[in-house]
């Protein structure tokens, strides 16, 4: 499974049951005052997901003094006590919060009588799908801003760094702490020619298929797979396997573009996953394919192959498999093969 991916695609489905959000462009503007909403608890929730993608980290005083309410509306300690049971939850009225909910969670902090709270990997993905600008998503060369480059024949993404106030911005230099490798070098990245940022949109409304890579299938092969199985890696493969997907020219001046040693260090444990994943495959295939021909020896060999590609067997599991006699050999490659 994809470790992130698969529980997010559930988490959205879940929230949008909940709190379906306002089609108004003003709501994607985030500009609540003119937003008309259908019941009070979704103006609650998704002005807590703004607060916390607009500020970062904040405290549940601070989110009542950002809201943009006045004492009129309602008063502060009210909003005060709504907003921690929305977050908190709270079980004598059985409301269940943010943080269990999976869009929340509690920010790490030396000073622990002012509590403070941000966005989960799941609620940053989300404020970014609630609030980013579709037309510099959608449009390409937003308002003919951005040139080509001759030796590519295609865009020069570095001029987006004109656009620093969308919600992906904002939330990046809030939570270069979440995804070190994408926000912890977005300054770096808004400046590449050869990497679209904003493409990162794509993973907050889809299940990440990619026609390159899959991270579940390429963790579960390789020595590398702990990059890639957890919420961080899972993202961080999603986004720069686009990035490789988007490119309408020649690979090579991708690689070349990208002289962060961090992110190369990133790139070469996906690519080298990536063969693995495919040398495997391409050995059990071949195994199938003379087992179905009746040579059994010649299955034998590329069965072996195939496991020898796999760096997550030990030593010893490569070996009492070799051991196994060519009686059994039809049923293990099928299990294999799974």
């Amino acid at each position: 499974m994809n470790i992130f991916f698969d529980q997010y695609k559930r988490f959205i489905e879940r929230i949008g049951i909940q709190y379906p959000e306002p089609t108004s462009t003003a709501f994607r503007e985030r500009k609540f005052d003119k937003v008309k909403w259908s019941k009070p608890e979704h103006r609650n929730f998704f002005t807590i997901i703004k607060i916390l993608a607009e500020r970062g980290p904040s405290t549940i005083n601070e989110i009542v003094e950002s809201d943009g309410l006045s004492q009129q509306f309602k008063p502060k300690n009210s909003r005060y006590i709504t907003y921690r049971r929305i977050i908190v939850g709270d079980k004598k009225t059985n409301v269940t919060g943010l943080i269990e909910k999976g869009a929340v969670t509690p920010s790490k902090a030396e000073d622990k009588l002012h509590k403070k709270y941000e966005l989960s990997h799941n609620g940053i993905l989300y404020a970014i799908k609630l609030f980013m600008d579709l037309e510099i998503v959608y449009s390409g060369n937003y308002k003919n801003m951005l040139e080509m480059d001759s030796n590519v024949k295609w865009y020069d993404y570095s001029k987006q760094k004109e656009f620093p106030t969308t919600i992906m911005d904002i939330v990046a230099k809030n939570y270069s702490h979440r995804l070190p490798l994408i926000f912890g070098k977005w300054d770096y990245l808004k400046n590449n020619p050869r990497v679209n940022v904003y493409n990162l949109y794509d993973l907050t409304i889809i299940k990440p298929d990619s026609k390159m890579l899959l991270s579940d299938s390429i963790s579960g092969n390789t020595k590398y797979s702990i990059t890639f199985n957890t919420f961080d890696g899972d993202i961080t493969l999603g986004f720069y396997t686009r990035q490789i997907e988007s490119a309408y020219y020649s690979i090579q001046h991708f690689v070349k573009a990208i002289d962060d040693e961090d992110i190369k260090d990133f790139l070469d444990k996906m690519f080298y996953s990536y063969e693995r994943l495919h040398r495997q495959n391409y050995y059990f295939s071949q195994a199938h394919y003379f087992l179905y021909k009746g040579q059994k020896e010649k299955a034998v060999k590329y069965m072996i192959k195939g496991v020898e590609s796999n760096d997550m067997l030990s030593k010893q599991e490569k070996e009492k498999f070799k051991k196994k006699s060519l009686d059994r050999l039809d049923y293990l490659g099928i299990t294999l093969c799974k």
